[in-house]
């Protein structure tokens, strides 16, 4: 299975880039996509690969599960060592839920195969 690169960390302005928690990364060829662990399949949420050494695919926009407007824009800033790293912000004219932002965010490898509550809910089935 892939590894996953899950986003655990989210500072800024605002609350909504605590949407952005338990978000991941996961390694496709050349490059990345990201995802949201919906169930029962999770939610690719970018439409172009992102691939660390062509700078215009590492910047996006997206709408989370369950909305239908890009609502969020991340910029990767680096792919250190199963780290991501870089900036988001969201759509202050939308106001999706919480105080709109903007900040930073840091993604660490969690190991591969799901992530633990995929693999819990999985297991009770």
């Amino acid at each position: 299975m892939a590894r996953h690169i899950k986003i655990t960390t989210v500072n800024g302005s605002g609350t909504d880039g605590n949407n952005l928690k338990n978000l991941y990364f996961e390694e496709s060829g050349d490059g990345y996509n990201l995802f949201a662990p919906t169930h029962p399949t999770p939610t690719q949420l970018n439409s172009t690969l992102i691939n660390p050494s062509v700078p215009s695919s590492c910047t996006f926009s997206f709408a989370l599960p369950g909305t239908t407007e890009p609502t969020y824009t991340i910029t990767v800033t680096a792919f250190p060592v199963m780290t991501v790293t870089g900036t988001w912000s969201d759509d202050d004219q939308l106001k999706i839920k919480d105080t709109p932002g903007s900040g930073t965010f840091q993604a660490q490898a969690g190991g591969t195969g799901p992530i633990a509550h995929e693999a819990t809910a999985a297991s009770a089935k």
